[in-house]
């Protein structure tokens, strides 16, 4: 019950921030300009839609494993999924701020550059990326910090760890198509995306469990980016990520053998020195090969 309340009351704070920026900056147009409220409504409505199916995207292998394998490895699953979903906050402030933006760029129409998608594509890769590595070599101690009982959905967490790196980037996606008009496609790609994730779990989480659920979740979300870019593309606002997720894979790869190295010691300390590795590499590879970080943050060639 404390917990319930504690959430309930979290929503108070940023909600009366928000009534507070808005009547610092006035509020809006002249009424004369503003939409009808039902034209709004119905423009959101494949926002809501596709809302519903995103929240239910996180949960279909874990009511798999609940209802197939029992309470137990419900348990254990549930723990390293909500150690990812937690991460899956990072991408969706850092885009809805970057949103206005995009939005500009879209509207630029035929000619318009590259730079804000290319800016945020790197930025995405290189925060999503490292963060799934790191995972990956952490994942027992991660899970020990939790209770010692779960590390034993450490393969499980192993495997979900990659799909931060694509959750990153579907965030991403998802934006572009927002920023270029195009929401009334996120509900068809959500739902495939949905459909996929349950034939997926009922085929391998009863022979395989939470490390079945685990490769559902990844291989659904995926198609989901591989969906989402070609959205992006057909719609004239292709958003350039494998570039920048390879490279960030590549400059991640001695943040990674630090972490490695020091997990033996605990998540924190490898952790504390997998972020300093890796600002490091980031800085040596900016000073000695700005050619190839500049036109990823900038989108141009010069």
């Amino acid at each position: 019950w404390g917990l319930a309340w504690a959430q309930a009351a979290s929503v108070v704070a940023p909600i009366l921030l928000g009534v507070w920026l808005l009547s610092r900056a006035g509020w809006g147009a002249p009424s004369d300009k503003l939409a009808p409220a039902g034209s709004v409504l119905r423009a959101a409505a494949p926002l809501a839609v596709n809302g519903g199916l995103a929240l239910l995207s996180l949960r279909i292998e874990l009511i798999a494993i609940f209802i197939l394998k029992g309470p137990w490895e419900a348990g254990l699953f549930g723990a390293a999924l909500k150690l990812i979903e937690s991460l899956n906050g990072i991408p969706a402030a850092l885009l809805s701020g970057a949103l206005p933006s995009l939005i500009r760029e879209a509207l630029a129409g035929e000619g318009r550059s590259h730079q804000v998608r290319s800016r945020t594509a790197a930025l995405v890769a290189f925060l999503g990326v490292p963060a799934a590595l790191g995972m990956v070599v952490q994942a027992p101690g991660v899970l020990r910090l939790v209770a010692p009982g779960y590390a034993q959905a450490a393969t499980s967490l192993r495997i979900l760890a990659f799909a931060i790196a694509v959750l990153f980037t579907n965030t991403l996606l998802i934006h572009a198509l927002i920023a270029v008009g195009r929401a009334d496609r996120l509900p068809r790609l959500t739902g495939v995306r949905v459909s996929l994730a349950v034939l997926l779990a009922l085929a391998l989480v009863p022979t395989l469990g939470g490390v079945g659920a685990a490769i559902g979740f990844l291989v659904a979300e995926l198609v989901l980016t591989a969906l989402a870019a070609r959205a992006c593309a057909a719609a004239g606002f292709p958003v350039p990520v494998l570039r920048p997720t390879l490279l960030a894979a590549l400059l991640s790869l001695p943040m990674a053998a630090a972490v490695g190295l020091l997990r033996a010691n605990g998540p924190a300390p490898a952790i504390a020195a997998g972020v300093v590795v890796y600002a490091l590499t980031l800085l040596a590879v900016w000073r000695l090969g700005g050619g190839v970080m500049r036109p990823l943050l900038t989108g141009r060639r010069d």
